[in-house]
């Protein structure tokens, strides 16, 4: 189910809506909410829609429109899963068991150190970009020159929509979430002298 809710919330976020791709699988999106197995799914989907106010940019308030609230852990697991199959993508191996790659949405507006975040998000945005599609998905990476199994990557879904992620021996990633857990890279090894490299 939290495959099925990842592709609700790119077919209903508003940075998204004006992609070409996710126009093209709107109707299916629609017509998947209106099956029989789908009646559980949808009654979660209303009773999380609340009316949210528009501001511009400027700060110019412009009206209410029907919003959701997000359950950010549903899509961090997702996009974890796509890291995953990422790194067996680039490196030809499966991540051990040893291992764990965790994914966090919005790092640059939900992170705990935005100074942090900010300084690994530049570095990413350096490396080449590999784009899918119509722009459907493009993803970036770095590989740490010495620890084989740690790694950082910055996804973008649909031009608009950004997680942050990263993978290494489960002890250390679960020694960085307990510090910085929204930054989504926390990886003390990327994050110091050899990012600037």
């Amino acid at each position: 189910m939290d495959d099925d809710y990842f592709w609700m919330i790119m077919h209903t976020r508003m940075e998204t809506g004006g992609h070409t791709e996710l126009s093209k699988t709107k109707a299916k999106f629609v017509s998947s909410l209106n099956r029989k197995e789908s009646a559980r799914f949808k009654r979660s989907i209303v009773t999380s829609m609340f009316s949210a106010e528009l501001v511009t940019k400027s700060g110019l308030y412009v009206g209410t429109a029907p919003a959701l609230r997000v359950e950010g852990a549903r899509l961090n697991r997702v996009a974890s899963r796509i890291v995953k199959g990422l790194f067996y993508h680039e490196k030809g191996f499966r991540l051990p068991d040893s291992c764990e790659a965790v994914a966090f949405a919005d790092p640059l507006t939900t992170s705990d150190d935005p100074k942090v975040v900010n300084r690994i998000v530049s570095f990413m945005l350096t490396k080449p970009e590999n784009v899918i599609g119509d722009n459907v998905f493009s993803y970036r990476f770095h590989f740490h020159e010495e620890e084989e199994y740690t790694s950082a990557w910055l996804m973008i879904f649909y031009e608009s929509m950004l997680f942050s992620g990263s993978t290494s021996l489960r002890e250390e990633t679960e020694m960085s979430n307990q510090g910085s857990h929204a930054a989504g890279i926390g990886l003390k090894q990327l994050s110091h002298a050899r990012i600037s490299d």
